[in-house]
């Protein structure tokens, strides 16, 4: 069960010691193996689950690779008014899907499955992604629903619950980017996610089992780029980018941030419990930044540099800020609660 983040950045701006609180699904799809896909399907194209096929067999006739994801997911809307959708004929339309990986209307075939739980008057679905050998995208696309997604062993996922406004998405395995753009609901996922995590979302919560990025010396992943608003709590480590232009919000990583945190922030609270590895606070504009353990190493790995405002805490034993170069840091940093800069002799 979800607990949500209490605490509102209007809150932790009053006390720096604040602290954050942090708050069987259904087997059909195991009795299905890859070696069956056609008996399965045969038997279930049948009734109310033949006039949804009979809609997508046109529907990724009309779809195109230069359609933006919305106007294919609003014809898929369109066409299904008027259909009374289960969630028993959203499992058996993934079934369906197996035999059709190849074909040039796969990539979009997310949307659709979006479209079908969307549409339908029930608000619990389950689904298996586990079978599939190609990658699917955009299932959760404009979430309303409570959406199980097994995936455990299965190829990674792309694009999951993009735009989501409400309900709730709970995914096992690997994802490559979740959360874009979404405005409410909450997304788990009980693994890692590779590359982006929540860029422009402006609310809701995402909780993220495992790490996010692709490794240490990789740094094409981001995390809360363009932030607005919501909560995003990973307990692995972040080998990405955090916060970069962050605007609003809480990301809260539990172990360490080996690439840049707060990079040009404008507002927001940001909380490590682990090390910062990397830069922390460039170019920073405001906005609040904690870091438990150790922030910054070298020149290359410094804390606020050509910082414009906000404020840093680092609670750890190591600190490094560069002002080698006579920099002016407009803003406030502390170490162990001491403020540091603008040095005591500065303050007015």
């Amino acid at each position: 069960m979800f607990i949500g983040v209490l605490m509102t950045v209007a809150q932790l701006n009053t006390s720096a010691h604040s602290k954050l609180i942090i708050p069987r699904t259904s087997m059909a799809f195991d009795r299905y193996k890859k070696e069956t896909p056609h008996a399965v399907r045969g038997q279930e194209v049948t009734g109310t689950f033949t006039q949804i096929r009979d809609v997508w067999l046109k529907w990724k006739k009309e779809i195109n690779d230069y359609n933006a994801s919305s106007i294919d997911y609003d014809a898929a809307v369109s066409a299904l008014q008027g259909i009374r959708i289960s969630p028993r004929d959203v499992e058996r339309f993934c079934v369906l899907l197996i035999d059709h990986q190849e074909e040039e209307s796969w990539f979009r075939s997310g949307l659709f499955i979006s479209a079908m739980i969307n549409s339908s008057s029930d608000s619990d679905f389950t689904i298996s992604t586990k079978h599939f050998s190609k990658q699917i995208r955009d299932l959760g696309y404009r979430n309303t629903k409570n959406l199980t997604i097994k995936n455990d062993g299965g190829i990674s996922l792309s694009s999951v619950g993009d735009y989501a406004v409400s309900g709730a998405i709970k995914i096992n395995g690997i994802v490559m980017s979740v959360g874009s753009s979404m405005s409410g609901g909450r997304i788990i996922v009980d693994g890692s996610v590779r590359f982006f995590l929540g860029p422009e979302m402006s609310g809701g919560s995402i909780i993220i089992h495992g790490n996010v990025g692709r490794g240490i010396h990789d740094s094409s992943g981001n995390i809360g780029s363009h932030m607005k608003g919501g909560t995003i709590l990973v307990f692995g480590n972040a080998h990405a980018n955090v916060g970069s232009y962050m605007q609003g919000g809480i990301i809260k990583i539990h172990q360490n941030v080996t690439d840049s945190i707060g990079l040009s922030m404008e507002n927001g609270i940001i909380i490590v419990k682990g090390n910062a590895e990397a830069v922390v606070g460039l170019e920073m504009n405001g906005g609040f930044i904690s870091i438990v353990g150790n922030g910054g190493r070298s020149f290359s790995a410094s804390v606020g540099y050509n910082m414009h405002g906000g404020e840093i805490r680092v609670e750890g034993d190591e600190i490094y800020i560069d002002d080698s170069r006579s920099m002016k840091i407009f803003g406030r940093i502390y170490h162990k609660g001491r403020l540091i800069f603008p040095k005591e002799s500065d303050v007015k």
